[in-house]
């Protein structure tokens, strides 16, 4: 029979017959005796978070997708997510669903009898052996719904040799830091530092005409300015702790009034900077997230646990086994678009945004990921199933002398092995030279791989960033000074009338490096680096002088550089470029692979 599961708060029922329901009957003297338990069951199903119960997370309002091109949510199906990541074991509605899937998969689906008292209690009747495996699997989860993490921001100042700090490391390093602030929270839940302002203003002006009649309507967008700091913990089966987050900053420089044919504008002159992190650091480590300018944070994370992968092996020699595959997604960049073009439209977005996330949490990264490689892989010889949190594998013990079926089963373990762990650790430094076309340049860095010494001869670089990813993860430093200016107007008629609509565009000057790495062969990984300068005025001017409802041109000169290699750790790549509006000058950028 399957599992009998019934609410017992059912009001109709009375409290005899529950009680009734729960004797365990008596054991024949050839079967195992039955044993009722009582069970904690806390942070598995979403139906224990009743609405109002909770504050919810903060919302971010500085990434890029949001400050500026507000594409919104687009969540990938292959990579951690921050914006859909918390409460790691809640991968169910109803304890009932959940106790279902544990039960079948740890094969007491058709021997037990349970009752579930509450969405955070229930109560089973079984084997001995039955509870064995139940708890088994109660306490893996707990592993994930109880696991705590610590999140410590620094402002610190000095040389670093890498961007990842080992956990001996940290005291010394934090010693005289300033702090900025602390955050705890559960694995996966996006831990937000945030001091922001808004300033409303008038973005545009909507033309409304009917016959013989205009009206002129302005638009009010939000322009969120400040800093943040946003950042996720995971912790991964072999103690380390995955960190990934973000620093953004955006910083109002003036908001200038404009004119046009059918009313003001106002204008916001606004400066922008994006930083990324992606790091798996000891625990109790930390990672630095290199904001340029010498703004360098110091991010150490805790967790109070690991969540490792569970094993059991019950009398019959069947292996249950729950993995933590979470190393399996990559990690998420938010900086989609390449802001440093010659034909942008509009970058800057609205800012008006809700501030609280009030939807349930669904799922997250460790489900995400238990999905994907269940989908991916199609075994023979093995059970796979998704357990919540967990890649759950149930497999025979095989002998390979008389089973056929165990170098099959074998090949199937290493292929999930390789599959859960395909992303390694990347750590990079990015050195940029400005020289005169007359500077003699060493042979190494002609050839595009400069040795230390060769670096050495440029002479100081004009910026150092310091940055660590996964591989397979785009890295964007995004520094950005934006330019709102009344770009065009659009004629409108209808019968008897005629007006014009005008449309505001943003002048993007400043700088974004992207960087992204990948697997190649003997330990070296193929890093691609693009980057894209954009110089110009900061003052737009009139088309027309004599107009004073006039549009605006702006004017840029822009350069770009791309070079991809294969590299080891300590070997470096190089590309030179003509410097953006500056005639004779050149610009050197020097990538090297420290991890």
């Amino acid at each position: 029979m399957k599992p009998v599961f019934r609410l017992a708060a059912a009001a109709c029922v009375s409290a005899a017959l529950l009680n009734l329901c729960f004797v365990s009957p008596r054991a024949e003297s050839d079967e195992p005796a039955l044993v009722t338990r009582e069970y904690s069951a806390r942070g598995l199903s979403t139906y224990e978070i009743l609405p109002g119960t909770r504050t919810n997370s903060i919302r971010d309002v500085l990434a890029p997708d949001r400050a500026l091109t507000a594409t919104g949510d687009e969540r990938p199906w292959d990579a951690w997510w921050m914006r859909d990541s918390g409460d790691e074991a809640r991968c169910w509605e109803g304890l009932d669903t959940a106790l279902e899937e544990i039960a079948e998969f740890v094969g007491i689906e058709d021997s037990v009898n349970v009752n579930v008292l509450s969405q955070s209690r229930f109560r089973m009747t079984g084997t001995e052996e039955a509870h064995k495996r139940m708890q088994w699997a109660l306490q893996a989860m707990n592993d994930v719904s109880a696991a705590r993490v610590n999140l410590a921001v620094y402002r610190v100042e000095g040389s670093f040799d890498s961007p990842i700090v080992p956990a001996a490391e940290v005291a010394a390093r934090t010693r005289g830091a300033r702090l900025v602030g602390t955050l705890a929270g559960g694995l996966g839940d996006p831990l937000v530092l945030q001091r922001t302002q808004h300033t409303s203003y008038v973005a545009d002006i909507d033309m409304q005409l009917a016959t013989e009649a205009a009206i002129a309507e302005p638009q009010l967008s939000t322009l969120n300015t400040g800093t943040e700091v946003v950042a996720g913990v995971l912790s991964l089966p072999d103690g380390s702790l995955w960190v990934q987050g973000w620093h953004a900053e955006m910083a109002l420089n003036q908001l200038r009034k404009r004119t046009s044919s059918v009313g003001e504008l106002e204008l916001p002159d606004t400066s922008y900077r994006y930083a990324p992190v992606s790091a798996e650091i000891e625990n109790g480590g930390g990672v630095l997230l290199d904001c340029g300018d010498g703004n360098r944070l110091l991010l150490v994370a805790r967790c109070d646990r690991t969540v490792r992968d569970h094993e059991y092996t019950d009398a019959d020699g069947t292996v249950y086994r729950l993995l933590n595959v979470a190393a399996a997604l990559r990690g998420h960049g938010l900086a989609d678009a390449w802001v440093m073009s010659p034909n942008s439209e509009q970058w800057l977005g609205d800012g008006r945004l809700p501030q609280v996330f009030f939807e349930p949490p669904v799922d997250g990264p460790y489900n995400d990921a238990a999905i994907m490689l269940c989908e991916s892989i199609n075994p023979d010889t093995l059970h796979m199933a998704v357990v919540g949190p967990y890649l759950g594998v149930r497999l025979r013990v095989l002998d390979a002398d008389i089973d056929g079926d165990a170098p099959q089963q074998q090949h199937e373990l290493a292929m999930i092995n390789l599959h859960r762990a395909p992303h390694a650790g990347v750590a990079v430094r990015v050195s940029t030279f400005q020289l005169k076309d007359s500077t003699e340049l060493p042979a190494g860095l002609l050839l595009g791989r400069p040795s230390g010494a060769d670096v050495a001869q440029l002479g100081k670089p004009t910026s150092v960033r310091l940055m660590a990813s996964r591989t397979g993860q785009a890295i964007d430093q995004i520094d950005l000074r934006m330019i709102a200016m009344l770009r065009d107007y659009s004629s409108v008629t209808a019968t008897g009338v005629a007006s014009s609509d005008p449309t505001v565009g943003t002048l993007a000057l400043g700088s974004q490096l992207r960087w992204v790495a990948t697997h190649a062969d003997d330990g070296k990984l193929q890093i691609e680096m693009r980057a894209g300068v954009t110089v110009g005025p900061t003052e737009v001017e009139r088309v027309d002088p004599k107009d004073p409802h006039s549009i605006e041109r702006s004017k840029t000169s822009l350069t770009q550089i791309r070079v991809v290699d294969e590299l080891a750790v300590g070997e470096r790549m190089a590309a030179i470029s003509p410097a953006a509006g500056l005639d004779g000058e050149l610009v050197v950028i020097v990538l090297e692979r420290l991890k």
